[in-house]
Formats: structure tokens, C-alpha cells, sequence
């Protein structure tokens, strides 16, 4: 198998404590069934319902079954300790889970905590954050090799590779990924994960068809974790991670801590871009205010006529300048984090940018279905391709976009 896609991780979800109850759930099962088989062979009763938390129970159940079978008499039944033996590895196997679960869960708390407090803080700017990423996640996570990936306009372009103990072959491999970006296509491997959102283990990529081969011939991964960042909604990035260096294949304890470790990845994403926006505003403010506070003085000056006018065009500048009204999407950000630019209007009809530039005036699709005298529902289409080509999330992106770029704009 290729591809081993993990299951649904959502987040504010409450997933362990769903997959903790399953356990409970299938040990009960078994312990009824050993009571049973018990009961029914005459083999006495065993003390195996105690009290205390799910990894006392099954530890005792586990050591009570195998005592038992170690005593029992040459003269007892094949089947009844084949039985017992099937449902002493049962438990020894939900022992396993149960363990691996709550280490994934610690694992995950103590990644949050750590990129709080290090390499990961939301006010180095997202560029940064992108650039430090493959060194962070092998850092808090057990792997010794991460490469990470902006995700635009349907392709990952690497930013920032580590590999533990060797620059050179690191940079070798940064060199060849931003040259030779990953178009996801509908066959590679990379294109189910983010199309799933979910992380996954690429198993034997070296022999897959389906795996991107520039990049796997080489940094010669025997198999890797692949993980979608999200931030606000959608996969802003990806992180590619193997444990090359410790020779070992990665394992589903590997694939889960670098998930946690993309989770609190994406949520520096955010706080960085909407920080980003916050000092793009600011900025665009302090601008437009000493041009007002020129144009007032100016006005007030009935001298100075010509300086009045030059201050007004100063302020209508300031006005059309990124963050003047509070829309500017991360100036700063990578696409992938949803950051237009200029070269996204050119990719609009005529009758696109018609639309757009009646919504810069906040009408409705209804409001510009009557102006441009068609039916609503056309609108509702042309938005929605507005937005896709512009890589916008929301109308107030593709304004601010439209507005950034088109300086009279605003007449």
C-alpha cells in the first residue's frame, strides 16, 4: 500500500477521548468472552473486573490471563487455552493502542507548549516562521530530516529543508525542490493527503510511480510522513519528515507528532499573517492621518492653494494604499496563506473586473445583478470565480486586492 492516510484529525474535536471509549468498549467485549469460556469449561472464575482507569484494567487483565494459562494442567483442552491465549493478545494489543494513544496525546501538548515558547512565535512574520519550520519539527518531533512546503496555486514549493548533521546534502535537496515545485497532480501521493487533509505515511515511495520522483530519488527515503498544515481553513503548507538518520522506518507514533507539531505550525500561521494585516493597517493609517493632518493644515492656509491640492491627492493616495481600510490580506504572506497580487487581475474577464469594481462600492450580488441587468444567480458565479482566481477567501480579499492594484479605484 502506498498511502496509509491517517484517520480524520479535527480539531476542538474530541477524537481521543472517542478513540479511548472504543478501547473500553472492545475490552469489555473481551472480558465478557473469558468469563464465558470460563464459565462454560468449568475452569473456575478469575478476578477480572477491577477498579481504576483503563491502563490498570487492561494491565491486570493481560497479567491475569497469562498467569492463569501458565497453570493450567497438561490435561486442559487445546481449544479452551488457544482461546486464552487469543484473548490474552487481544488485550496485550489494546494495551498497545491505549499506550500509543495517550503518548500521541502528550506528545501533542508538549509540541504546542515548545513552539510557543522557541523557535515557532508568530511575531517573527510568516516568512520566517516558513524558514525556521524543518529545523523545528525535527527539534520537538523525533524526526531527523523535514522538508516544508508552501502550498500555491495548486503546486508545494519548498521553503525551508533540515536534515540533521548534513548541510550540504539539505541544501542540495532545497536547491532542486524550488526548482522543480510539486504540481499536484491526481495521481501523487502528495495530492491525497491534501485533498484529504489528513497526514499520512508514504510507504516504499522509492518504488511508487505515484510519488514525485526529483525529490524521493534524492533524499532516498525508505518512507516518510507527509502532513497538511492548516490555517484559517485551508492547507496553507506541508511538512515531509523521515527518521533517515536514526535507521528506522517512520511509524504511525512518528506521523502522529509531526500532526501535532503541523497543528500548532498552522496556528503560528495564523496569528503571524493576522499580525502581518494588523501592521499593514497600522501603517496604512499613520499615512493617511499625516496626509489629512497636510491637507487641513493646507486648507486652512488660503495662500497656499497649489499645496492644498498636491495634500488632497496625498490623502487619495493614502486612501488606495494597502490596509487604508482595514482589508489588506497578510502583504507579507506567501500565496499559499492567501496573499493576491496583481498578476491575479490580469487573469480576470472584462466583465469580472466589472463586477469586482461594483464590489468595492459594497453592493450586493442582487444590487450588481440589477446594475449590470442579469439575474443573480450570474453574479453568485462570477464571485466565485473572482475569488478562485485571485486565491481569495472571502469578497473583502478580492477587494483589497482589486483596490491595492487598481489606484483609481477609488475614483
Amino acid at each position: 500500500m502506498p498511502i496509509e492516510v491517517a484517520g480524520e484529525i479535527g480539531r476542538g474535536e474530541n477524537s481521543v477521548e472517542k478513540q479511548l471509549s472504543s478501547i473500553s468498549r472492545r475490552f469489555t467485549v473481551i472480558v465478557d468472552e473469558v468469563e464465558g469460556l470460563l464459565q462454560a469449561s468449568g475452569g473456575g472464575e478469575l478476578e477480572l473486573r477491577i477498579d481504576g482507569g483503563l491502563d490498570e484494567r487492561l494491565g491486570h487483565v493481560g497479567d491475569t490471563l497469562l498467569g492463569f494459562i501458565e497453570r493450567l494442567p497438561e490435561a486442559a483442552t487445546t481449544r479452551v487455552a488457544g482461546r486464552l491465549y487469543g484473548a490474552a493478545l487481544k488485550v496485550e494489543r489494546l494495551r498497545a493502542e491505549h499506550e500509543r494513544l495517550l503518548l500521541g496525546e502528550r506528545i501533542g501538548a508538549l509540541t504546542s507548549v515548545r513552539y510557543l515558547g522557541h523557535g515557532l512565535r508568530p511575531e517573527l512574520g510568516v516568512a520566517e516562521l516558513m524558514a525556521r519550520a524543518a529545523a523545528e519539527v525535527c527539534r520537538v518531533s523525533g524526526v531527523d530530516r523535514a522538508m516544508v512546503f508552501n502550498h500555491e496555486g495548486g503546486s508545494l514549493v519548498a521553503t525551508s529543508t533540515y536534515f540533521a548533521g548534513s548541510d550540504d546534502w539539505a541544501e542540495q535537496c532545497q536547491g532542486i525542490a524550488q526548482s522543480a515545485p510539486i504540481t499536484l497532480l491526481p495521481h501523487l501521493l502528495e495530492t491525497k493527503m491534501v485533498r484529504l487533509r489528513r497526514p499520512a505515511i508514504m510507504v516504499k515511495p522509492m518504488e511508487d510511480p505515484n510519488a514525485f520522483r526529483p525529490i524521493v530519488q534524492t533524499v532516498e527515503t525508505p518512507g516518510y510522513i507527509a502532513v497538511p498544515v492548516i490555517a484559517h481553513g485551508r492547507v496553507a503548507a506541508t511538512i515531509a519528515a523521515d527518521t533517515y538518520f536514526a535507521g528506522r522506518l517512520v511509524d504511525e507514533a512518528d506521523r502522529d507528532a509531526v500532526a501535532a507539531f503541523g497543528v500548532a505550525f498552522g496556528r503560528a500561521l495564523e496569528t503571524a499573517v493576522l499580525l502581518e494585516q494588523f501592521e499593514s493597517q497600522r501603517d496604512g493609517m499613520r499615512t493617511l492621518l499625516g496626509n489629512v493632518e497636510t491637507a487641513i493644515s493646507a486648507l486652512r492656509d488660503p495662500a497656499a492653494p497649489r499645496t492644498s491640492l498636491s495634500a488632497s491627492a496625498g490623502v487619495k493616495a493614502s486612501l488606495a494604499a494597502p490596509g487604508a481600510y482595514g482589508a489588506v490580506e497578510g502583504a507579507r504572506a506567501p500565496v499559499g496563506l492567501g496573499m493576491g497580487s496583481s498578476s491575479a487581475l490580469k487573469n480576470l474577464t472584462r466583465r469580472e473586473l466589472e463586477v469586482l469594481s461594483l464590489m468595492t462600492s459594497g453592493a450586493t450580488n442582487a444590487e450588481i445583478a440589477a446594475e449590470l441587468v442579469v439575474a443573480e444567480g450570474t453574479i453568485k458565479t462570477h464571485v466565485r470565480r473572482i475569488l478562485h482566481k485571485t486565491a481569495s477567501a472571502n469578497r473583502g480579499q478580492a477587494v483589497a486586492l482589486y483596490m491595492r492594484n487598481t489606484p483609481h479605484a477609488l475614483g
